[in-house]
């Protein structure tokens, strides 16, 4: 993987946050958390292009969190859970999937299928706590990707 990227500018295109970067002299877009699979092996690259070392909450939503608020509650929910372990689907218009990589290793669609459906729940950093909670998750799927959130950012 290479070391010279640099994230020009983060949008926000229909509620999701597009990083538009540049890859040894080449420029892509993509939605934030692909991009932080991709630059995963440069560690805090994103953080850093951004400003936002010390901004837990700025970091979190950089790399695709929403923040939430209501009462006394104040939570960094991130989205797209099957991305921070490494799974990439692609679908047919019926939404079946019709290809599937773990890791960058074709699997069977099956197997992606029992993936997803393990981590379909919640994740989030408490701010009030300071620390982690999910729902509907296992603890050890949920441990997991709270290790790709950390080394992220």
């Amino acid at each position: 993987m290479t070391n010279a990227i640099e994230i020009k500018e983060i949008r926000t295109v229909n509620r999701t946050k597009l990083a538009i970067y540049e890859i040894d002299g080449r420029r892509g877009a993509s939605f934030v958390p692909r991009v932080v699979v991709i630059i995963k092996a440069v560690g805090k690259w994103l953080i850093k292009s951004l400003g936002l070392e010390g901004d837990r909450i700025g970091a979190l939503e950089a790399i695709g969190g929403n923040r939430w608020q209501k009462g006394e509650m104040d939570r960094v929910y991130i989205n797209d859970l099957v991305k921070w372990v490494g799974l990439e689907v692609e679908r047919y218009k019926t939404g079946n999937i019709s290809y599937a990589e773990l890791n960058g290793e074709k699997i069977s669609n099956s197997r992606a299928d029992k993936i997803m459906n393990r981590l379909d729940g919640k994740l989030w950093w408490d701010v009030v706590e300071g620390a982690w909670d999910w729902k509907w998750i296992a603890e050890d799927d949920a441990e997991e990707i709270i290790d790709a959130i950390e080394e992220a950012i």
